[in-house]
Formats: C-alpha cells, sequence, structure tokens
C-alpha cells in the first residue's frame, strides 16, 4: 500500500526547498522522473535505497522524509534479516493506520 501524500509531500518540500526539479533529483539518484512524482503524490512507496539516496542528496535525514524516525529505525533494523519491500509496506500500512500526532 502506498504512503500517504500527507507522508510523502515532506519529500517535495524538501526537494523544493534545495531548488531542486523532481527530474534533477531522480538523475541523482538513479530513477525515473516519473517514479519521483509517484512517490511524491503517494501513488508508490521509495525503497529503502531510493530513500537513502534521496536523503542524501536532500541532505536531510531520511527519517525526516518519512515525518517518523522510530519507522526507519525499526527498517534498518528488520532489513537486515528480512526482505525489506515486503517490511516497508507492512510498517508503513501501520504507520497509515495510526492517526497522525499533533506537534
Amino acid at each position: 500500500m502506498p504512503m500517504t501524500n500527507q507522508r510523502t509531500g515532506k519529500i517535495r518540500l524538501e526537494r523544493r526547498k534545495v531548488g531542486m526539479t523532481q527530474s534533477e533529483l531522480a538523475k541523482r539518484i538513479g530513477v525515473s522522473a516519473n517514479y519521483v512524482c509517484l512517490i511524491e503524490r503517494g501513488k508508490k512507496n521509495p525503497s529503502f535505497k531510493t530513500l537513502t539516496k534521496m536523503s542524501r542528496v536532500l541532505k536531510v535525514p531520511a527519517g525526516q522524509l518519512l515525518e517518523n524516525e522510530q519507522l526507519l529505525q525499526d527498517i534498518k533494523k528488520l532489513n537486515k534479516k528480512h526482505n525489506l519491500e515486503r517490511i516497508i509496506e507492512g510498517l508503513l500500512k501501520i504507520v497509515k493506520e495510526q492517526p497522525p500526532q499533533v506537534q
């Protein structure tokens, strides 16, 4: 299940902060501009590898892109033993079902 736009909108925000287009980000991380667009719109989930590359290029912690640092830590721990894509899907489903936290 793809992430909600509320969560992936943070990627768009950070990309725009550094004045980068979707095409520029895509080229720097080795994916298509269409894929970046789909991630930002919440239609696709980034893989851990893609999320990490985005984090490095945008110079923000990957957890900040997801707006959930604990989720990222859980993914890193589980990645050592299991199929990462399946875990990301499961964790994102859980996060989506939780009400947003008031800051």
